[in-house]
């Protein structure tokens, strides 16, 4: 199952980067009188055609995340000030490489508490941490390519 989705995305992108390249391939095949009636049209299409694949992106994420996913842990760091509330970024290191994200600051403390992380294999700047899960114990390490389910021990 968890394929079908990672084959899905990468076939989605490579429509995404066909259509791409045509669009471009067509429009250098217009003579350039035509081509300056056409300019304004085309960027407003671009706009909303950029602005409706990344409207999409996110839910289509969140969904994966539902299904492929794997967990590590997080290390808050500091208060993040938004417009109209204030958050914690955490850091929390897969691979190798270092990815950030923030919470609410009403159900973390802050700073240096360890907290369990949901993220997508494939794509970490996705990542959910799971505040309900603080790591107290400083025999659980890092994992360095991620758990699977939950540890027992944080159940």
């Amino acid at each position: 199952m968890e394929y079908l989705e990672r084959y899905g995305i990468i076939l989605l992108l490579v429509i995404i980067v066909i259509g791409i390249a045509y669009g471009f391939a067509s429009w250098f095949s217009i003579p350039s009188e035509r081509r300056k009636l056409i300019k304004g049209n085309l960027i407003v299409r671009s706009y909303i055609g950029l602005s409706l694949l990344l409207l999409v992106s996110y839910p289509v994420l969140k969904v994966i995340m539902l299904v492929d996913r794997q967990y590590t842990i997080g290390v808050t760091e500091k208060v993040v000030y938004r417009r109209n509330s204030a958050g914690v970024q955490y850091s929390l290191c897969v691979n190798g490489s270092m990815y950030y994200g923030d919470a609410e600051i009403g159900s973390v403390k802050h700073p240096h508490h360890r907290y369990l992380v949901k993220y997508i294999p494939w794509f970490p700047y996705m990542n959910e941490m799971l505040s309900t899960y603080e790591i107290t114990d400083s025999t659980i390490s890092e994992p360095v390519i991620g758990w699977d389910e939950i540890p027992l021990g944080l159940k």
